[in-house]
């Protein structure tokens, strides 16, 4: 590790949905999940959005019970996190408000800071990368919406379809607020609708955003299971990011426990184990001469920054 006081903020994950769904701790060294915190981390401090992931497989209420299952379980567990670990507490898949928007409130009780729109299809909030019509927004979905920013949780756009990208900036924009992509790469560079266009990224610069790296191999490259697919491969969307003058807006998004499996370390070599190896795309950056201070922007500081903007403290063990 050519960094050894390097710091990771990753903003999404969803560990937290797995530690419920197989009985298992976060603080279990062998809870064979992406995150263990009873693993050695080679961080100085890690900070790791915890995105509760409400299933298809689910109703929205079933959904919804989840969410407060899993939000209970972190709560539980949190006592024995290490002292260098910080979280965020986040939702992935609107659905589960099921056109309550009562349960917005809820979420912003519990500490949600960030919520994932949508994930698939066409729901309450409105269309995701994957609906077949494009569509946006609903009147619910614009309601929703306007009310997180009230609330103070930031709409996450990944999975948005381009049309609902697109009236969620509006908002954005009408209010004064940002928009985060928590895990979304560059379509320009692998085109799957779930990454983001260059215009859409340009456009969350101008609002204050970032963007997370997503190490899901379908987002990273074309065709992503079916052929190999290592660290070097995410470069090339970093420098599309930076040349559209993102180098304060790109940050870690690395979906894991969301995807499977992850990223070779380098090409021919097994691929990566968890959060702990996720410092070898720190390793590569520096070898492809980015700057300490690049590096470092795209690992913590320009999260820290995001989340100084907008009033946002991770939460600490106590």
């Amino acid at each position: 590790m050519k960094l050894p006081d390097l710091e990771l903020y990753d903003f999404h994950c969803d560990t937290a949905l797995s530690c419920l769904r197989n009985g298992v701790s976060l603080t279990d060294p062998n809870n064979g999940l992406h995150i263990s915190l009873g693993r050695e981390l080679p961080y100085k401090r890690f900070v790791q959005t915890l995105a509760v992931f409400s299933s298809p497989s689910l109703s929205n209420d079933e959904g919804w019970e989840t969410f407060l299952k899993a939000a209970a379980l972190i709560d539980e567990q949190s006592s024995g996190f290490p002292a260098n670990f910080g979280w965020i507490l986040a939702v992935e898949g609107g659905n589960i408000l099921n056109n309550d928007i009562s349960r917005l409130d809820r979420m912003a009780e519990l500490g949600v800071k960030f919520l994932t729109l949508v994930w698939g299809g066409h729901g309450c909030i409105g269309g995701a990368h994957s609906d077949p019509e494009g569509r946006g927004l609903t009147d619910f979905g614009v309601a929703v919406v306007r009310r997180c920013y009230q609330l103070g949780i930031i709409p996450d756009v990944s999975h948005s379809s381009d049309e609902s990208f697109r009236m969620v900036s509006e908002i954005a924009g009408e209010l004064g607020g940002t928009i985060i992509a928590t895990h979304s790469n560059s379509r320009a560079i692998c085109p799957h609708k779930r990454n983001l266009t260059d215009a859409q990224f340009m456009r969350i610069v101008n609002l204050g955003g970032v963007a997370g790296l997503n190490f899901c191999r379908d987002f990273i490259v074309e065709n992503g299971d079916g052929v190999p697919c290592a660290i070097d491969d995410i470069v090339p969307h970093i420098e599309r990011f930076m040349s559209l003058g993102g180098e304060d807006a790109v940050v870690m998004g690395a979906d894991l426990d969301g995807t499977s499996p992850l990223p070779a370390g380098r090409k021919n070599a097994p691929e990566i184990i968890g959060a702990e190896e996720l410092y070898l795309l720190a390793d590569r950056l520096l070898q492809l001469n980015y700057s300490e201070k690049q590096v470092r922007k795209i690992f913590s500081e320009n999260a820290k920054a995001f989340l100084k903007r907008n009033d946002i403290n991770e939460q600490i063990s106590h």
